[in-house]
């Protein structure tokens, strides 16, 4: 019986020593447990936008101006 999931999709390929840097680095930074992991999320990413990929923290900070100080009369 083979362990691998028949839902996955494998795909190689040969990367440049500055994208292999810089998917380590996404891996250090978000704690990923593989470089085939930070390397999906960025595909996806690129692929998909990072529209659902902002952490809970920053999904419901309002992009609004702020009105800080008294207000004015026009």
């Amino acid at each position: 019986m083979s362990l691998k999931n028949e839902n996955v999709n494998d795909l190689r390929l040969r990367v440049s020593d500055e994208l292999i840097d810089a998917i380590r680095i996404q891996r250090k930074l978000y704690g990923y447990s593989s470089d085939n992991a930070a390397a999906v999320r960025l595909l996806e990413q690129a692929a998909f936008g990072v529209i659902g990929s902002l952490p809970a923290k920053l999904a419901d900070v309002s992009d609004e101006m702020s009105r800080i100080g008294t207000r004015v009369p026009s």
